[in-house]
């Protein structure tokens, strides 16, 4: 759906009688590498503790976007990382840096000067798909601008080449809005398998070859349960372990269907119509998927009444995870601006875990706090409960092996800081010395990956970075 400067830091060693003050860390005049990103520090800026995973120090960064650009995005935002660089997405272009330095690699800006719409989550055989589209003005309202979202290109992470370039002009979609004079869609879903791009895009599902950008499969028209008479409509795709997962919106009775297919020829493995009493309420709008491997459910609700609804290979109820309950209220706050794109959520899932975040309550005038919550899929119950400060947040960022990272969001007293907890328990600690002051509360709003002992934080709504590397 995840922060510096401003500090100096002093360390005293006691050694036998002696008290050796070292010399304050004093941080360097930015750099400005050509793409944008700043340099930041190198890694001996900040010297790492004895056994610290993380230095405390600030990498690189890249700028934020302005805030008339950000008040204008579309929302498309996405983040990867390759074994030497780190990429960023959002609806203006796609650019790599390299990890450890920040130096940038290559930019791609959306084809014919258009907007990018939609990303793909992952990434698969070194490769992501982007939606892109050109920006029309409304005809309704003088001034405003919407993206036609009709186009996907797929994007070499190490190159950032363009491998293909596929048209949806002869969807099923598309045909039928163009017949009765509607718009096209502003955004569309993406998921990359290593056979095909699988598409979401209202009235259609469609597969895409990952060789070529062909059409392979497209399935049209998917009828609502029961009367056979109104259609769903493609709203999601995510890349599974073996299939890729589907989730369509759909009527009152049962607002959202969960399909199953063979990334390959679109075959179907199963659907899974949710009702409205598992769902909690009768609106297909708002439902998204958070994971396909395994299979969970985003259901944001009205007042706290939302849930995470676990399925498993087969398309079954397993569990579901409220809102509320002992452990607070859950945050189902999408992360950043979606822009009526598919939306990230603050929780990480795993085989048997989700991880995610309590809604920040007011300790003070100034100060909130919260608790990172874990729970069992196969039960929906609360495994662990943890806070990083009694005057402090904290999100989830990551999943690495046994443990997940989660970031202390930061304040003036208690700076943000990396920790390392165990999925099991909860037990752990932190990765190193806090940030400095710079970026509080940037890790509320970012999304973030973790490779070669560092973490990568991008954001759309900061308004201090667009991303930042923490070592």
């Amino acid at each position: 759906m995840m922060i510096v400067g401003g500090a100096a830091v002093l360390v005293i060693a006691i050694l036998a009688t002696t008290i050796v003050v070292l010399r304050p860390w004093e941080s360097r005049t930015p750099a400005r590498p050509d793409a944008g990103a700043t340099a930041a520090g190198r890694q001996d800026d900040k010297e790492r503790e004895s056994g610290a995973e993380l230095s405390g120090a600030l990498g690189w960064k890249v700028p934020a976007a302005s805030s008339r650009e950000r008040m204008g995005t579309s929302g498309a935002l996405g983040s990867w990382a390759t074994p030497t660089s780190f990429v960023r997405a959002d609806d203006s272009a796609i650019g790599s840096w390299e990890a450890e330095s920040g130096k940038p690699q290559w930019q791609l800006k959306p084809p014919a000067g258009g907007r990018f719409c939609g990303v793909s989550q992952e990434s698969a055989g070194g490769a992501v798909a982007l939606a892109y589209g050109l920006e029309r003005e409304s005809p309704y309202v003088k001034g405003v601008t919407s993206v036609e979202c009709a186009a996907v290109v797929l994007v070499d992470l190490a190159t950032g080449r363009s491998v293909w370039r596929a048209e949806l002009t002869g969807t099923y979609t598309v045909t039928s809005l163009k017949r009765i004079g509607a718009t096209l869609p502003r955004t569309m879903s993406l998921a990359v398998t290593g056979q095909a791009v699988v598409v979401a895009y209202e009235w259609s599902a469609v597969g895409l070859s990952l060789r070529d950008g062909a059409v392979r499969w497209e399935q049209k028209r998917l009828p609502a349960k029961g009367n056979g008479v109104s259609s769903c409509f493609f709203r999601d795709a995510l890349a599974g372990k073996a299939d890729a997962v589907l989730l369509a919106t759909c009527d009152k009775d049962n607002p959202i269907a969960v399909l199953a297919v063979d990334p390959a020829t679109g075959e179907r493995r199963w659907r899974r119509d949710l009702t409205a009493a598992e769902l909690g309420d009768d609106s297909p709008s708002g439902k998204w998927l958070l994971a396909a491997d395994p299979i969970v459910v985003a259901v944001p609700g009205i007042q706290d009444s939302g849930r995470y609804i676990v399925l498993d290979d087969t398309g079954h109820v397993k569990s579901t995870i409220a809102q509320g309950g002992s452990y607070g209220n859950l945050d189902m706050r999408p992360v950043g601006l979606s822009g009526g794109g598919r939306p990230r959520y603050r929780a990480l899932v795993t085989a048997d875990t989700l991880v995610t975040a309590t809604s920040a309550t007011r300790v003070t005038g100034l100060r909130d706090t919260n608790s990172l919550v874990a729970f069992d899929l196969a039960t929906g119950r609360p495994r662990w409960t943890k806070g990083l400060g009694e005057k402090n947040t904290a999100v989830p960022a990551v999943i690495d092996g046994d443990t997940v990272v989660a970031m202390r969001t930061g304040t003036y007293e208690d700076p943000p800081q990396a920790f390392r907890l165990a999925l099991a328990d909860g037990r752990g600690g932190p990765m190193g010395p806090a940030y400095d002051r710079e970026l509080i509360f940037t890790p509320a709003n970012c999304l973030y990956r973790f490779s070669g002992g560092r973490l990568f934080l991008v954001s759309n709504i900061d308004t201090k970075v667009g991303a930042v590397v923490l070592r």
